[in-house]
C-alpha cells in the first residue's frame, strides 16, 4: 500500500449516534407543539398561530439538532496534524474534512442526503 492511498475517517457511526440520539422524543415534541398551535389558531380563527408553531419548533428543536451535527464532524482530529479539523463539506452527499490547521482534505466513511447519515 502507497503512502499516496487517501486515509478515510471514520466517522459514519458516530455520526449514526448523534443523529439518532433522542429523536423520538424530538419528533413527539414538535408534533404535539404544532398540534397545539394548529388547534389554538382554529379555535380562535388566527391563521397565523400555525406558522408561529413551525418556526418555533425549527428554532427550538432542529437548529440546535443540526448545529450537534456540524460539531460532532467539525471537531475530529485531522489524519495529519491531529488538530480538530474545524471544517468539512460535502461532494456527492460524501463528507469530506478540510483542516483549517493545515488545509488537508480527507474523505470520511459517511454520506447523508438530508437524513440518517449512512456508511459509505
Amino acid at each position: 500500500m502507497s503512502d499516496s492511498t487517501p486515509k478515510i475517517v471514520a466517522c459514519a457511526d458516530r455520526m449514526r449516534e448523534v443523529f439518532r440520539d433522542g429523536m423520538l422524543k424530538k419528533i413527539i415534541l414538535i408534533l404535539a407543539i404544532n398540534l397545539v398551535f394548529i388547534a389554538l389558531g382554529w379555535s380562535l380563527h388566527v391563521k397565523w398561530l400555525e406558522p408561529v408553531g413551525m418556526l418555533g419548533t425549527g428554532l427550538l428543536i432542529v437548529v440546535p439538532h443540526v448545529l450537534r451535527m456540524q460539531r460532532c464532524l467539525t471537531q475530529l482530529p485531522c489524519p495529519a496534524c491531529s488538530e480538530k479539523v474545524g471544517g468539512y463539506f460535502s461532494l456527492n452527499c460524501r463528507y469530506h474534512l478540510k483542516c483549517r490547521h493545515c488545509g488537508q482534505v480527507t474523505p470520511t466513511d459517511c454520506s447523508s442526503l438530508a437524513g440518517d447519515p449512512s456508511k459509505i
